[in-house]
């Protein structure tokens, strides 16, 4: 823990430095790096100091460990600074799910059950809620004095800006929920009941063929990153906590490796039969979230 504490410490100093150089990449990845440091040295300390189960104390040391270092990134680099929300968000969320695992033990599961589930349903909403930051506007002309009407002045200084401010802050809300979500896996899949392993699926799933309406490299470098690794990780889990079910995990898993083969390399050009059928896959599975999350809760 001391020698994380350290290490995290010292990135934070070295990214300040290179921000105040204006090398604002490396001091934006040595930030983060920090950051993670920092949750690492909170899950030591507070697993040495306090037991109990992962999502527990340990959840909580994370949890303050990123929002601590989120918040000292924010006030150490002079651009990019909207990159601090990501460990911020994170550690926010699981420093609230951490003490209810703490305060009431029995509802540890549960809380993370509908945290995910509401952070999937989320996710759909977030290019408006990142369009709505970056106050872009269209306005349309209405009359025919309107149209034609000599147009305004439009300051593209600023209209960038507001465009790099909404697509930075929509990528770092697509990393925190991603994030989360695959955080919240293992505790997910423990469910006795199959909705559990069910509504992660079907969470990654509604991840990736919301992808197709992606047109940024890293945003969707980031979803495919954190679906694939979510998918991966709901199957390992599900061989650990419900051996009897790995047949038919695998199976599903098999299928939907061969649709998305097919889907990509074999149909080479665009089909409207393909693009109905996922339009209606992702209707189906962001409808099923909800539901599948109630039998999960096992009330």
């Amino acid at each position: 823990a001391v020698i994380c504490g350290l290490v995290a410490v010292s990135l934070l100093a070295i990214g300040a430095v290179l921000s105040a150089r204006r090398l604002d990449r490396e001091a934006l990845s040595l930030s983060l790096a920090a950051c993670l440091f920092a949750g690492v040295c909170g899950y030591h300390l507070m697993g040495a100091l306090l037991r109990g189960p992962f999502y527990g104390f340990p959840a909580i040391g994370i949890g303050a460990g990123l929002v601590l270092s989120g918040g000292c990134c924010a006030l150490s680099l002079a651009r990019g600074r909207l990159h601090a929300v990501i460990p911020v968000i994170i550690g926010a969320v699981l420093l609230l799910l951490g003490v209810v695992g703490v305060v009431v033990p029995q509802w540890s599961a549960r809380s993370w059950v509908i945290a995910i589930s509401l952070i999937g349903l989320a996710a759909n909403a977030l290019p408006w809620l990142s369009l709505s930051v970056a106050r872009l506007s269209v306005d349309s002309p209405t009359s025919e004095s309107e149209i034609f009407a000599l147009p305004k002045a439009i300051d593209i200084h600023e209209v960038r800006k507001q465009y790099q401010t909404g697509s930075t802050l929509l990528f770092d809300l697509r990393a925190a929920a991603g994030a989360l979500i695959v955080f919240g896996v293992p505790i997910t899949v423990s469910s006795p009941n199959p909705a559990g392993i069910a509504l992660t699926l079907v969470l990654f799933a509604s991840m990736l063929l919301d992808a197709r309406r992606i047109y940024s490299q890293s945003e969707m470098m980031v979803t495919v990153i954190f679906a694939g690794l979510g998918v991966c990780l709901s199957c390992a889990a599900c061989t650990a906590y419900h051996p009897s079910w790995v047949t038919v995990i695998i199976g599903v898993f098999s299928i939907g490796a061969l649709l998305c083969v097919i889907d990509t390399q074999l149909i080479h050009r665009s089909s409207i039969a393909m693009t109905r059928l996922a339009d209606t896959a992702n209707v189906i599975g962001v409808m099923a979230t909800l539901p599948l999350a109630y039998l999960a809760l096992g009330l």
